[in-house]
């Protein structure tokens, strides 16, 4: 047994959801500093990667395990799980981030993931820091988006996310601590 119709439908959902979020604070940041109006161009293409091979098979796979983590269920137990998928739900997600210009991980030329990615906790502290400091100024506007629009999802707050992460998971300078900072400040009203 593979993929579950409601499996599918929830990845849709969830992901479509998400992305109208992003859309959402990429307008206010937009809105806030007219210098971020070329940020307005990601909206159409944020989190495409998801809908297409090699990642939504996997992705699939992972909403549904953030899916059941929210709800207090064993993810594992609610399906017969393909032997190699969370294989492919790690490959996945690396394929992601050094795929897309709002992820950290695209900026590290030496970007290693048996160092660089927490397989155990794919939102954990990797054994070795990624170097986000050739990030762009656009793509932390669109990151910090991302960040508020899954703070919103999970009811959690972005600065807080920056705080477990910032100089710990991801190496950022001072100015672009400072700016992401000052996007959170401006456009999170407690996720709404």
């Amino acid at each position: 047994m593979g993929i579950r119709r409601e499996m599918l439908n929830h990845f849709e959902s969830r992901t479509k959801r998400h992305i109208e979020l992003v859309c959402k604070y990429i307008d206010r940041i937009v809105e806030y500093n007219s210098v971020f109006k070329k940020l307005a161009d990601r909206k159409i293409n944020h989190d495409k990667s998801k809908f297409e091979a090699p990642e939504k098979e996997p992705y699939i796979y992972t909403t549904w395990k953030y899916k059941c983590e929210a709800e207090g269920k064993n993810w594992k137990d609610n399906f017969q799980m393909p032997e190699d998928i969370q294989n492919k739900m790690i490959e996945a997600t690396i394929h992601h981030i050094i795929a897309n210009k709002h992820h950290p991980e695209y900026w590290d030329k030496n970007f290693d993931a048996n160092a660089m990615f927490n397989t155990e906790n794919r939102d954990g502290v990797p054994k070795q820091m990624v170097d986000g400091t050739a990030m762009g100024t656009i793509s932390i506007a669109e990151m910090i988006a991302d960040w508020c629009a899954v703070s919103e999802e999970r009811k959690t707050n972005p600065m807080d996310w920056l705080n477990m992460n910032v100089n710990k998971r991801w190496e950022f300078n001072e100015m672009q601590v400072k700016v992401m900072k000052k996007l959170i400040n401006e456009i999170w009203k407690d996720g709404k």
